[in-house]
Formats: C-alpha cells, structure tokens, sequence
C-alpha cells in the first residue's frame, strides 16, 4: 500500500479486528505519516485459498484428496471399542502413510485447505 502523501511504501504497525472489518493502521516508510486503511472480511482471502483446490493438489503426495476425506469420514464412522491408536494403525497400512501422520490429517493439522 502507498503513502497517500508522498506515495511512498507503507508498514502495517498493528491490526485491529472488528465485527465487520480490519482495520490497519500504516505508517510510511519515507515521510513518516500515519494513516489507516480498513477492509471487509469478504475481500480478504485466506492464504492458501487460491493455491491449492481439489483439483490442483500439494505436489509430492501421496494422498489425494479423496483419499483425505475418506480417512476424515472413517474417523467420524469408527467404531467406540476401536482405539485411536488401532484406527491409525489400520488407516496406515491401507494407504501406505506413517501412523503418526494420521491424526495430523483427521484433526486437520495437514490438508486444513480442505473441505470435507
């Protein structure tokens, strides 16, 4: 964003968070002015929003999407007796991924971009 003084760049110094808008206060790298810019939660985009879709995955997976969404949904239908150690086991060795990595994908740790 520039200066709309000198047109210089600007740095955001803080971010106030309100119901309907953020709010930045700014201050101009070369004449020093402070000034403030507000914009709409509908036009802000979340970072990886646009990079990545169902379509167009993470390079080097070895998960598709579908594949995550299927783990999610077994997760949410697994039986009460069934461990969450057994469950990552068995999830593991049907899709070929460490153990470990499995509840990193059903909290949403990994592959959060996704909608299920």
């Amino acid at each position: 964003m520039n200066c709309p003084k000198c047109e210089g760049k600007s740095r955001v110094t803080s971010i106030t968070r309100l119901p309907e808008v953020s709010r930045r206060y700014r201050r101009c790298t070369e004449c020093f002015l402070t000034f403030v810019t507000e914009q709409p939660y509908e036009q802000i985009v979340p970072k990886h929003a646009n990079k990545f879709s169902a379509k167009n995955q993470p390079p080097n997976t070895l998960l598709s999407a579908d594949d995550v969404r299927a783990i999610r949904l077994a997760y949410k239908n697994k039986p009460e007796a069934q461990t969450l150690l057994e469950f990552c086991i068995f999830i593991s060795r049907h899709y070929n991924v460490s153990y470990d990595y499995v509840p990193k994908l059903v909290y949403r740790r990994t592959w959060a971009w996704l909608v299920d």
